[in-house]
């Protein structure tokens, strides 16, 4: 057993330089876990020991002397009691945490939060098994919601899978023991064939219904937030969290998107008329739902997913003459895998998007005929080629 004699022997010895360091540690049968104090020179620290798929694990508790042996055991007792007696509601509800400012937050709490009502939210997350979880994804997947069941899999393969993580992170200094020690969720094959690609995308003439509902009629912010995502491509949350500040009325910029990098374009005149009539802080304060479920009402085209207007674009801009560079540049599709792009490159490009935006706007005109969406008059975009030192005049 610790004591408080040889814990003074002890940290006497390490100070001497008659030993480098030492480990005390009261007593527990064979690969159960106990309390342990790791002494060097000049410090002295209580961890709680225990043993993870046979081998040894270590979780800062405390220093001594700050922290006494009556103290620390205390500690101790608690967070041993404490270890593994989290729920699937605390465990979901922390994993939330950490998704909060990120687009998939949403349908992740509505994801996690039916799968916890189902399993039962104060039962112990060290408790659910892959039977578990399997009733759950095996319940949408039965409802005919293939891809559904394929995120809650995923979902829950995350959350699980970020607890077992948490209760070793060491920039924590303790962190949450939730008891796990296998993913439940990872027996659970993945279903590849439900996250399929689409195929989906409007053509020329549905396109321009489209846009023509959006642009026209009494506005809304589902109406000219769906406008905006028609004419510029981009991903549906990044449109619906643009504020004020990110845009200066012809350019919007992102600091930080689904790739992690910043993103900034600029925007042709239709999107920016668009863009103008919304006067709050947020320019469009709705869900990508609201503006899915705006377009759905419309009556003019079959039901269709954002992915589906972002394909549309993509092919679109192919036939307004865009190449695919420019393509991928706009819709911050760049190859951000490679080292020099996401970690030294920082130029934005915005000469050359500003040439591509205005060739798109051409294409625009000519498929909205002389009478345009928005009444502007035509315009010249200046953009300063800042390689090739010479001026791109685009008229728009």
């Amino acid at each position: 057993m610790l004591t408080d004699a040889s814990i003074t022997a002890a940290i006497r010895r390490v100070n001497a330089g008659k030993s480098a360091s030492a480990t005390l540690a009261d007593k527990a049968p064979r690969g159960a876990g106990r309390l342990v104090l790791v002494i060097k020179p000049g410090a002295a620290i209580w961890y709680s020991q225990k043993f993870v798929d046979g081998r040894r694990r270590l979780q800062k508790l405390a220093t001594y002397p700050a922290t006494s042996l009556a103290a620390a055991r205390a500690v101790y007792g608690q967070h041993t009691y404490q270890a593994g007696r989290f729920t699937v509601g605390d465990l979901f509800d922390a994993y939330l945490k950490t998704l909060e400012g990120r687009p998939s937050h949403t349908q992740a709490a509505h994801v996690l939060g039916h799968a916890a009502d189902h399993i039962g939210r104060t039962r112990l997350a060290r408790s659910v098994t892959t039977a578990d979880l399997l009733g759950v994804i095996r319940a949408v997947y039965m409802r005919g919601h293939a891809p559904m069941a394929y995120r809650y899999r995923t979902y829950l393969s995350s959350a699980f899978g970020w607890a077992i993580k948490a209760s070793n992170d060491y920039r924590v200094d303790t962190p949450r023991d939730w008891g796990l020690t296998v993913n439940p969720a990872d027996a659970i094959p993945q279903d590849t064939a439900a996250c399929k690609p689409g195929t989906r995308w409007l053509r020329p003439p549905e396109f321009v219904l489209l846009l023509r509902w959006a642009l026209g009629g009494r506005p809304g912010s589902a109406r000219l937030a769906a406008a905006v995502l028609l004419l510029t491509g981009q991903r549906i949350v990044e449109i619906t969290r643009i504020t004020r500040e990110r845009w200066d009325g012809e350019v919007i910029h992102w600091p930080n998107t689904k790739t992690g990098v910043p993103h900034t374009i600029p925007v042709c005149t239709l999107a920016a008329g668009a863009m103008s009539r919304c006067k709050g802080p947020v320019l469009f304060p709705i869900d990508a739902d609201s503006v899915l479920c705006a377009i759905k009402r419309s009556g003019l085209v079959p039901d269709i997913t954002a992915r589906d207007i972002r394909r549309t674009w993509k092919t679109l801009a192919a036939s307004a003459g865009l190449t695919k560079v420019e393509r991928d540049m706009l819709q911050n599709h760049g190859d951000q895998g490679d080292v020099a792009e996401r970690h030294y490159n920082r130029y934005d490009q915005l000469p050359e998007k500003l040439a591509a935006v205005a060739k798109w706007e051409r294409w625009l005109h000519q498929q909205l005929g002389e009478d345009r969406a928005d009444g502007d008059a035509g315009h010249i975009v200046r953009a300063q080629d800042q390689q090739g030192g010479h001026q791109i005049d685009a008229v728009i």
